[in-house]
């Protein structure tokens, strides 16, 4: 190797972090040589002689941050070994450095963030190292940035979130009360104030549709609660545009007019949280950067369009705190913001992130003598969404035994509502102890079992596959209930589980055709197995 002395190398100052380094090299000299370089950085290094021992060393949870491989090994060379790791998830993306004496294109051609030939410049490597773990530590700032950005969005509209469920919430409590002393009413005669049907079912109307807009709220913020899906889907812009404008609207109205424009759109193929983060973003860019209180005064603009093979979403602004004397990148992490907020300025570098991900971009123009237009522009999916298939209508079963149904929630109120809606057509066994349900349901027979996923005792996931590993005979017979999946492993679940899921809240027609199309697929399997 050349040394690194003779080459003049010294480590920069504020260099990234020393590395986790795993070397994969058959040549025990040079391997020992390129350890002790390394380490004279203050880098953590692994040694392994072929590739078989460094994947078994990876299969045990020894995951470096950077692998500098040899391409000629003897047994599983490096193109080998790079389709094994490709295979694993969680390290298909650890940054490969190539060595190799080949200069051939072939060898070069190699998937790896460099390609450094023998014999080695150690200079050379060291600056790669190093140039690796810059990206990764700008990586990991920027994902750190991203979780801290969502919760700081969503926790400066905390106050405008309650404002939007606490009015609803205040209009069904009300006219609760007055279908309550209507009820009164109807039951004792003699008080003073007399039965009316037609106010007590205004009242009930109101309460339905007060409850309605509090639901929709609930939906718009736990679009933001799955950033941890990495997963693109065909995506409806306009569904995550109104989800992000009902979240912002609280603070939109008392700062600007919002104006909106919507042409009919492709699918798009994207993350509705990430991109509904990107959106938000940018909604509360705009409020932020408007410093005047006349809402008269400013406009804050949404319009979305298709574009050849893409769909751009604008946003414009009134007042931004990009100017043209100010900085060359808006998007740029580390630029000097001379106005504004380097709080919006980190923003768009995640929003920028986020965007690139889902194969879009991101753009910002200045629009004398104030304001901003930012453009997100994302790829159409050529994939149109599959239809959902209709759901049959519930219906009374037409067998002799009305239908057993299992009823798990760690609610008693939530079971005895369900237990409300269920009872005028199925048998109904609720328990608010998962615990009891499953000893129950391991010796029990039940045509079907509504299952609750969040559950602190026990959860439905827990559940279900103790269940089927005991009686695999019940795996299509359940239903699964929640509010909202709110971890990784929740998420990951009910989107493998052979199950349908009714997504909290729900009202009765929905469940209990959920209910009778999922009996009736019981039913239909029980006819082709027998």
């Amino acid at each position: 190797m050349q040394r690194a002395s003779e080459q003049g190398f010294l480590r920069a100052p504020g260099a990234p972090p020393p590395l986790k380094v795993m070397v994969i090299e058959d040549d025990d000299l040079l391997g020992g040589s390129l350890q002790q370089l390394l380490e004279g950085e203050g880098h953590e290094v692994t040694c392994c002689l072929d590739a078989p021992s460094a994947l078994a060393r990876l299969r045990q949870g020894a995951l470096p941050e950077v692998i500098i491989l040899d391409l000629h090994l003897p047994g599983m060379n490096g193109w080998e070994f790079r389709i094994e790791q490709r295979r694993e998830p969680s390290w298909s993306s650890i940054p490969i450095i190539a060595l190799s004496a080949d200069r051939s294109a072939q060898a070069q051609a190699i998937d790896a963030v460099a390609y450094i030939g023998k014999p080695i410049d150690e200079a050379l490597l060291l600056a790669t190292v190093q140039r690796v773990g810059t990206k990764l530590q700008q990586a990991r700032v920027l994902a750190r940035a991203r979780e801290v950005q969502r919760l700081v969005s969503l926790g400066s509209l905390i106050g405008g979130i309650a404002h939007e469920i606490n009015n609803p919430l205040a209009i069904a409590d009300s006219s609760l009360e007055i279908v309550q002393l209507q009820l009164q009413a109807l039951v004792d005669p003699s008080r003073s104030l007399p039965f009316d049907l037609a106010r007590a079912e205004r009242a009930l109307e109101r309460t339905k549709v007060g409850l309605e807009r509090i639901a929709a709220v609930v939906r718009c913020v736990s679009l933001f609660a799955s950033t941890d899906d990495q997963s693109l889907e065909p995506l409806d812009v306009r569904r995550v545009l109104e989800s992000s404008m009902q979240v912002a609207s609280n603070e939109i109205r008392h700062c600007a007019v919002l104006e909106r424009s919507f042409e009919l759109l492709p699918p798009v193929l994207g993350n509705a949280a990430k991109l509904g983060q990107v959106f938000l973003n940018l909604l509360l860019n705009a409020v932020f950067a408007i410093r005047q209180s006349q809402v008269r005064d400013h406009r804050i603009g949404v319009s979305a369009r298709a574009e050849g093979d893409s769909v751009v979403v604008t946003f414009s602004d009134t007042a931004s705190y990009i100017r043209s004397s100010a900085v060359q990148s808006p998007f740029d992490p580390l630029a000097p913001v001379t106005s504004g907020s380097m709080e919006l300025h980190f923003d768009l570098a995640v929003s920028r992130e986020l965007v690139e991900g889902m194969g879009g971009t991101i753009e910002a123009e200045q629009v004398a003598p104030t304001g901003a237009n930012f453009r997100v522009r994302l790829p159409r999916c050529s994939e149109v969404a599959p239809e959902q298939p209709e759901v049959p209508k519930p219906s009374v079963p037409l067998r002799p035994r009305r239908p057993s149904l299992m009823l798990i929630d760690d609610d008693p109120l939530m079971c005895e509502v369900l237990s409300a809606v269920l009872l005028e057509h199925y048998d109904v066994s609720a328990f608010a102890s998962p615990r009891a349900a499953l000893a129950v349901l391991l010796e029990g027979q039940f045509d079907l079992i509504l299952c609750d996923v969040m559950m602190p005792e026990l959860n439905g996931m827990d559940l279900y596959e103790r269940t089927i590993r005991e009686r695999p005979e019940l795996t299509r017979r359940f239903v699964f209930i929640t509010g909202g999946a709110f971890t990784e492993r929740a998420r990951s679940f009910l989107k493998h589980a052979a199950a349908p899921t009714v997504q909290k809240p729900f009202g009765k027609a929905t469940l209990l055709a959920i209910v009778a199309s999922t009996l009736e697929s019981v039913r239909t399997g029980d006819k082709q197995l027998s």
